[in-house]
């Protein structure tokens, strides 16, 4: 008997058991093993995931659904099925009133896991295997404009792309393209927010024995005209210093100033300016801009001015017509000498 043949054999077969189970397992990796269906009843205009892919209901064409799959559009026929960015979709059922849509779906991916699979790619999952352009980001599993470029003309894909300041909320307004931060005071005394609001005292809120108010004196804006906005103290506050004056059209005048008919009084009132003979303290307090005596009256300087403009214009009318009058005799009486003349000529 010859043994080593034998060995031969032996270690030809073992080779190929170790060649065959190789093949397995690369046939066995390449298999879906976390594929996953289910049936779904989707509302319009409601969303419904399945192993990290999101399908929503967005209406009806004539014996078909539309919906769309992660960024993706598609029309499912009724009772057939449909393969949408890398999902199956088979529509089973459909209500127009309400409008509901019933499919089967099945994915035979995880999206999400942080591995980008044989079968997924930038446009199926992006969630695993990222965009292809750095000026892209991946949000809600669609490559979209990537915020963080400085380039971007979006401000922000959801709340979180907005950093709000000192005592600020921030959300992302998608009801204006392309998308802006949007910013509110917070108002609310919450303990533990690290905000302290103005309208907020330390028995009201924890946060106020400790955290500033303020940064600078434009945070403490009260929107009054007539008052300095102080950020000071540790920790900051704010404080207001009056001014005197009055507020008109968003700016803070000082007592006497006048503006159109109007005056700023001592009191701090905008008031109407009086007319002529009633009672007055101040000259700006009448619309002819003297009070005599304690009532307005015509200004002085112009009654004064008109008089004397007057009296020369009559002085100027005697002197005109005196001159006048003058010229007329000497012709008359030239006129009746030159008669005289020729009659005794004749």
């Amino acid at each position: 008997m010859d043994v080593s043949v034998d060995e031969e054999t032996i270690s030809s077969r073992k080779g190929w058991w170790v060649v065959l189970a190789i093949a397995v397992i690369v046939i066995f990796a390449s298999i879906p093993v976390l594929a996953a269906s289910d049936k779904f009843i989707i509302w319009l205009n409601e969303n419904k995931t399945l192993n990290g892919k999101k399908i929503t209901f967005i209406g009806f064409d004539e014996n078909a659904a539309n919906f769309i799959v992660d960024g993706e559009y598609g029309t499912v026929l009724l009772n057939q099925e449909r393969l949408i960015n890398g999902m199956y979709v088979t529509l089973v059922g459909k209500s127009s009133h309400p409008a509901v849509a019933i499919v089967n779906i099945t994915v035979n991916i995880t999206c999400g896991d942080g591995t980008c699979g044989a079968f997924e790619d930038h446009q199926i999952c992006c969630k695993d295997c990222g965009c292809l352009l750095p000026s892209l980001g991946c949000f809600d599993n669609v490559c979209v404009e990537n915020v963080s470029n400085p380039t971007s003309t979006y401000e922000c894909l959801a709340d979180s792309d907005c950093k709000p300041g000192r005592c600020q909320s921030a959300s992302c307004n998608t009801k204006v393209v392309p998308y802006q931060c949007a910013f509110a005071p917070i108002t609310n005394c919450t303990a533990g927010d690290g905000c302290c609001p103005i309208s907020c005292s330390t028995d009201q809120d924890s946060d106020c024995a400790e955290v500033d108010k303020c940064d600078v004196g434009s945070d403490c804006n009260d929107n009054n005209p007539c008052t300095d906005d102080i950020c000071e103290g540790d920790p900051k506050r704010c404080k207001y210093n009056s001014k005197v004056g009055c507020i008109l059209n968003g700016e803070c005048i000082s007592i006497g100033a006048v503006r159109g008919n109007t005056f700023c009084s001592r009191a701090s009132i905008i008031t109407y300016q009086r007319v002529n003979d009633q009672v007055c303290e101040e000259d700006y307090e009448c619309l002819s801009g003297e009070c005599f005596a304690g009532t307005c009256k015509e200004n002085r300087v112009t009654t004064t001015f008109f008089y004397l403009f007057f009296l020369f214009l009559g002085v100027m009318v005697i002197v005109v017509i005196s001159y006048i009058s003058a010229v007329m005799a000497r012709a008359e009486k030239k006129k009746k000498s030159l008669e005289e003349k020729q009659k005794k000529k004749s």
